[in-house]
């Protein structure tokens, strides 16, 4: 056999080695299984983010309070569109008021240490923003 002739020999042997596995029931199986576990775990990570957001939303809302948390969130909130993703994340909703009601028992700031230190509630013109210093 000529290498001209070895070469194209090795070309459809190729062909018809790539022709069967493409037809090959495992192979689709296996395939199809693949995209869909990556589909089910980019829809668990973007679900499990969504999650994490909304209860460190309750969170803050259960520590600071609601008026405290939405004066917290207004200079975010109003640079933000009316209909803004980013707008309607940070307002809160009824699941997460349910849940910092839920969480505010057990994060009752009482105690010394608690009562000398300043809250949010009690000094509303406070920027938390780390780097951002109080409009005068």
């Amino acid at each position: 056999m000529t290498p001209e002739q070895r070469e194209e020999f090795a070309i459809r042997a190729d062909l018809v080695k790539y022709k069967h596995l493409k037809n090959d029931p495992k192979l689709r199986q296996a395939r199809r299984k693949f995209r869909l576990s990556i589909v089910s775990a980019v829809i668990g990570a973007c679900v499990t983010i969504a999650v994490m957001l909304m209860l460190t939303k309750s969170f803050m809302m259960a520590l600071h309070g609601p008026d405290a948390y939405a004066r917290i969130i207004a200079p975010s909130v109003q640079t933000q569109d009316e209909g803004a993703l980013l707008r309607q994340a940070l307002m809160p909703d009824p699941v997460s008021s349910e849940i910092a009601e839920m969480l505010s028992p057990f994060l009752q700031q009482s105690g010394p240490v608690a009562e000398t230190a300043p809250s949010v509630a009690e000094d509303g013109a406070r920027d938390l923003r780390v780097g951002i210093a109080p409009d005068a």
